[in-house]
């Protein structure tokens, strides 16, 4: 992380501590609550808050999937409401 740090390279992680820009607050079997943890800038210039987000799940996927998969949706600014 210090090397793209020096390059000024947009480094966002996700995981289940308190260091992680992307983190889950709760997992069960319907959703998933998602926590920002950092401000996020999308592709349009929009700024996106810390805030919590709940996605809901259509089947079982694995918690990092999930959080990939809100980082990629949310820098290409489409809400979680549309995901």
């Amino acid at each position: 992380l210090k090397n793209f740090t020096k390059q000024n390279t947009l480094t966002i992680t996700c995981g289940l501590n308190l260091k992680s820009t992307v983190t889950l607050s709760s997992i069960n079997e319907n959703n998933m609550l998602v926590c920002l943890q950092r401000s996020l800038i999308t592709i349009n210039e929009n700024i996106i808050e810390p805030a919590d987000f709940k996605i809901e799940l259509s089947k079982n996927y694995l918690p990092f999937s999930v959080m990939a998969a809100f980082v990629v949706l949310m820098l290409l600014d489409i809400k979680p409401e549309n995901f």
